[in-house]
């Protein structure tokens, strides 16, 4: 049976890896706009999720950051519905903030997690 992927997830992730590899290389905005033939309002528009990148895109980001797609396409454990973490904690795909969580219950649910993982 096929995993339902979570595209809301999934550009998520991806905008903000493309904005975190192009800084990590040292390459503005402008730069990386240049090599793209795209707008840099484009550019800032893609890495804060509001435009979905295409696949020459993220192929042209990856050439001039001379990295490897899989290093910039999300898996699809960390995409899926299924993850369980998410279902868990939902408010932090959309928030990003610890505030609003019982810590005691996110402690619970790495230990459980953990021993799982080490049983298998």
């Amino acid at each position: 049976m096929a995993t339902a992927i979570n595209t809301e997830l999934l550009y998520s992730l991806l905008s903000s890896r493309l904005k975190e590899l192009r800084e990590e290389k040292d390459i503005s905005q402008q730069e990386m706009s240049q090599h793209l033939s795209l707008s840099r309002a484009s550019i800032n528009n893609i890495e804060a999720g509001r435009q979905k990148p295409n696949l020459h895109t993220i192929m042209g980001y990856a050439e001039l950051l001379d990295i490897d797609l899989k290093h910039i396409i999300p898996s699809i454990n960390e995409v899926t519905k299924e993850n369980l973490f998410l279902k868990k904690f939902p408010n932090l795909m959309y928030n990003g903030s610890l505030d609003d969580i019982d810590t005691e219950s996110m402690r619970e649910f790495f230990n459980k997690t953990q021993k799982k993982a080490n049983n298998e």
